[in-house]
């Protein structure tokens, strides 16, 4: 059983393409996701994030439905679920955002690898979805962010988040093999957070910085996110509400980017894919 006080975000996604099916993503479908703040477990495993597949072609009509429900309750099963669960949760659903993240390719997530599990990074103005295994890291919790470089032009991405039961303290996720052009896509994404103070990045020590220079002494080349962070194109002020950006599983991602804010995205993410050459590794600033 899921108590509410326990949903802390709903999120609704594209749904990941089938393995080794030549999409990324498969657009009959839509990923439904309740975040727990504390994990259930379910046999001898435990999750924090329950998904919900739901079929964009079907069709639902609930007899009859009561408090806190709305009175009438019928539409495409996708509406429906959402409808249903927000009521019950008391929650509004988070989409993706085209105004914080865009692929080169236009699409709100990327393709990446965990060791070799492959999976899609969702970059969303609440946090980050991974989707093998399904984790959402809450922006609230992260930290620090690195990009390494990777082989055959690609690139790692290390996100950091505070973690009292690792012997460092911090728990490192690592994203593996992301292609290189990305990279600037990536950083205005985090750096669009933490002006929005969505992120707030740990402030280092002066021993920290000194120790931070001399790993990084034969590496002088300043990372895409210390690039992006310098450029002086305006910011725009939209927040997360699901009222501005919200996901509709009919729409194309052509359709989606032409509704972005084009003085944000053409003055900030127009060099994105200028470049397929990966940045040293090196901490990320992106204030």
């Amino acid at each position: 059983m899921v108590e509410a006080a326990n949903v802390v975000q709903l999120l609704v996604l594209a749904h990941p393409g089938p393995p080794q099916g030549g999409t990324l993503l498969d657009k009959k479908k839509t990923l439904l996701l309740v975040c727990l703040k504390e994990a259930i477990r379910h046999g001898k495993s435990a999750t924090s994030t329950i998904a919900v597949t739901v079929d964009n072609t079907a069709k639902l009509d609930v007899a009859g439905p009561t408090a806190p429900l709305p009175e009438t309750l019928a539409g495409s099963a996708c509406s429906v679920v959402m409808k249903a669960l927000g009521a019950v949760l008391a929650k509004e659903w988070l989409h993706p955002s085209p105004k914080y993240f865009l692929s080169s390719a236009g699409d709100a997530c990327i393709k990446a690898y965990i060791k070799a599990n492959e999976g899609l990074l969702f970059l969303l103005p609440s946090g980050i979805v991974w989707t093998k295994p399904l984790t959402f890291i809450p922006a609230a919790e992260i930290e620090d962010v690195e990009f390494n470089t990777g082989a055959a032009k690609t690139i790692d991405l290390v996100v950091s988040c505070p973690d009292a039961s690792a012997k460092t303290g911090y728990k490192n996720w690592e994203f593996a093999m992301i292609q290189a052009s990305e990279q600037a896509h990536i950083a205005k994404y985090f750096r669009k957070m933490t002006k929005k103070g969505h992120i707030e990045q740990k402030e280092y020590s002066d021993d920290e910085e000194e120790e931070e220079t001399e790993n990084n002494a034969e590496q002088p080349a300043t990372t895409a996110a210390e690039g992006a962070a310098k450029e002086t194109a305006p910011e725009d002020d939209d927040d997360m509400s699901s009222d501005d950006d919200e996901y509709d599983p009919d729409k194309t991602d052509d359709e989606a980017a032409e509704e972005e804010d084009d003085d944000d995205d053409d003055n900030e993410g127009g060099n994105a894919s200028d470049s397929d050459e990966p940045s040293p590794s090196k901490k990320a600033k992106f204030k």
